[in-house]
């Protein structure tokens, strides 16, 4: 794509949030697709549909310990006048009792197990008093279908569970196990080299000299993108150009994205921008008319998307939640609306 489309700033240098928002929208697309275990799915973003290959349940099942009956054997039951019912054997999940429930006879049951045939509903066991091996006395009514999960009630052969675009959740991952899915094809996440550029950043646990700051910016990054399931390589590189290019060649091949934290306000001392230019990046817009943030970059090297943030810790988070993790998260495959149109501290001048 041609730089020129993307001369919008307003003279100043600026773009507004809305337009940088969708810059980065245009410039980034979905990584590849991999297929992985369900169990390994978790808030990974489905790339194709996924249609129940089973239905569950497969047979009418109990959702309760108790005794399965006929509706009309217990229709008039009550703890003053209980059913006295003839117990003719046991259903456990699992398994089916063979025989057929007829009147005046219940059989015992657990819950997930299969309903015998001729049973039409299930009355739970706090209703129910064995007298004794073969005896019970019921002392509740159920009609037709009471305690009772029907066949397919959860999900049914065929029909779509999870759609291209869905991120997998507990609950989706649970459905589409019973529906007998084992495997999902999901985009790719980027990997993210992060690199926060200043002389006096310091890895936490280090001495720290006067003047000097820990690399606080580094963890919370760190945090968020780990959050999100996102991998990242990390390190600080010092106040030269020729360090912070270095730096760069040696992660670019090995990256998807290339986040970095400081050196990008403008004064002779914040040379991230500068380092770029030197390795031929393309870039798209420096400065976004929002506050705190408004010293975030962006463009492309090599096709692959860069995010230069300021390094004030309130600046570096906010451009990083606005502008930088909307655009990581869409190469992931998430493709759900976050733009935020007025982010707080917006500058509507």
């Amino acid at each position: 794509m041609g730089t020129d489309r993307y001369q919008i700033d307003d003279g100043a240098g600026y773009v507004g949030y809305r337009k940088a928002f969708d810059l980065i929208c245009s410039s980034i697309r979905p990584m590849g697709i991999e297929e992985i275990s369900l169990e390994m799915s978790i808030n990974r973003t489905a790339a194709e549909d996924v249609a129940a290959l089973a239905t569950y349940p497969s047979a009418d099942i109990s959702l309760k310990d108790g005794f399965a009956v006929r509706s009309k054997d217990v229709v008039r039951a009550s703890r003053q006048r209980p059913a006295i019912l003839k117990v003719i054997g046991s259903a456990f999940a699992g398994s089916r009792f063979k025989g057929h429930v007829r009147s005046g006879s219940v059989v015992k049951i657990c819950s997930g197990a299969p309903i015998p045939a001729g049973a039409g509903a299930v009355v739970s066991s706090e209703f129910c008093e064995e007298t004794s091996e073969h005896e019970v006395h019921i002392r509740a009514d159920a009609t037709v279908g009471r305690n009772i999960l029907r066949t397919g009630a959860e999900v049914k052969a065929g029909v779509l569970i999870v759609r291209a675009g869905d991120v997998l959740l507990p609950r989706s991952m649970a459905l589409a196990a019973s529906a007998g899915i084992s495997k999902v094809r999901v985009y790719q996440r980027p990997k993210v080299a992060l690199l926060c550029v200043g002389n006096e950043v310091v890895f936490p646990g280090k001495p720290l000299r006067p003047g000097q700051v820990y690399a606080s910016n580094l963890i919370t990054l760190k945090a968020w993108l780990n959050s999100f399931g996102i991998d990242c390589v990390y390190t600080v590189v010092r106040d030269d150009v020729n360090a912070i290019r270095l730096e760069l060649e040696k992660r670019l091949c090995t990256v998807d994205v290339i986040l970095t934290s400081g050196g990008v306000w403008g004064s002779e001392r914040d040379l991230v921008i500068a380092a770029f230019a030197e390795l031929g990046w393309q870039k798209i817009f420096h400065h976004v008319r929002m506050g705190p943030g408004k010293a975030i970059g962006f463009g492309l090297w090599n096709d692959k998307p860069v995010f230069c943030l300021p390094g004030g810790p309130a600046s570096n988070e906010m451009a990083f939640l606005q502008l930088a993790l909307p655009g990581i998260l869409r190469m992931s495959g998430d493709g759900r609306p976050r733009c935020n149109p007025y982010p707080p501290g917006f500058l509507r001048a």
